[in-house]
C-alpha cells in the first residue's frame, strides 16, 4: 500500500506594506521644501486677511459711532483704544460721549464697540482730527463728522501693511474717505496712481 504524505506548501514572501527608510527620508525632503516654497505665500495670505479684518473692523465701529450719535441726538467717537489715544493699529473704541468733553471715559462715556488689535505689521493714518491729539473721529447728532470745536472736518484713513515694499504710496491696503454728511466708503487701491482710491495727503 502505497501512502501519501502531505508535502507542506511553501508561501510566497510578501514585502509588508509601508516605505523602506529611503523613501521616507526623499518624502520628508519633498515636503520640506514644499513647506519652505508655501511657508511666504502663507504669511502673506493671513496677513492680508488681517487687514481686511481692521479696515472692516473700524468701518464697523464708524458705522456704529455715527448710528448711535443720531440716536441719542448725542456726540459719538472712535478713538485708539491705546491709553495715549494715537495709535490706531492698537484697536479703537467706539463710544457715545455722554459727558461731552471729548474723550473716552470708561464707565462714564457708553461704549458702543470695542476693537483691539494686535497686528505690529499694520499701520493706520489719517487727515483732520485722525491725526490730532488724542486723535479721534466725532459724528454729531445729525450724523455729520465734526472736530470737537463743531467745525466741518474732512476725514480719510488709510490702513496698510508696512512689511512690504513701496509703503505706504502704494502697498496691501484700504483706504476709508468719510463725506461731510458723515456717509464713507472704503476702497482698495489697484496701483499708486488709482484715482478712484487715491493716497492721502501726505502719503508716499
Amino acid at each position: 500500500m502505497r501512502v501519501l504524505r502531505h508535502r507542506p506548501h511553501r508561501r510566497a514572501t510578501r514585502r509588508a506594506p509601508g516605505f523602506t527608510l529611503v523613501e521616507l527620508m526623499v518624502v520628508l525632503a519633498i515636503a520640506g521644501v514644499l513647506l519652505l516654497m508655501a511657508t511666504p505665500n502663507f504669511t502673506t495670505f493671513v496677513r492680508d486677511a488681517e487687514l481686511a479684518a481692521a479696515a472692516r473692523g473700524l468701518v464697523a465701529s464708524l458705522h456704529a459711532a455715527r448710528s448711535e450719535a443720531m440716536k441719542r441726538n448725542l456726540p459719538a467717537l472712535v478713538m485708539p483704544l491705546e491709553p495715549g489715544r494715537r495709535d490706531w493699529s492698537r484697536g479703537f473704541v467706539a463710544f457715545v460721549d455722554t459727558d461731552r468733553d471729548g474723550r473716552y471715559t470708561e464707565g462714564v462715556d457708553q461704549t458702543v464697540l470695542s476693537q483691539p488689535l494686535a497686528a505690529p505689521f499694520l499701520s493706520i493714518t489719517g487727515t483732520g482730527s485722525i491725526r490730532a491729539t488724542p486723535a479721534y473721529v466725532r459724528y454729531d447728532g445729525s450724523g455729520f463728522p465734526r472736530k470737537t470745536d463743531d467745525s466741518p472736518d474732512n476725514l480719510s484713513i488709510s490702513i496698510s501693511r508696512t512689511d512690504v515694499p513701496g509703503h505706504p504710496a502704494f502697498a496691501p491696503s484700504r483706504r476709508i474717505f468719510i463725506a461731510r454728511t458723515g456717509r464713507l466708503r472704503i476702497c482698495t487701491p489697484a496701483s499708486a496712481s488709482d484715482r478712484r482710491c487715491p493716497p492721502l495727503a501726505g502719503d508716499g
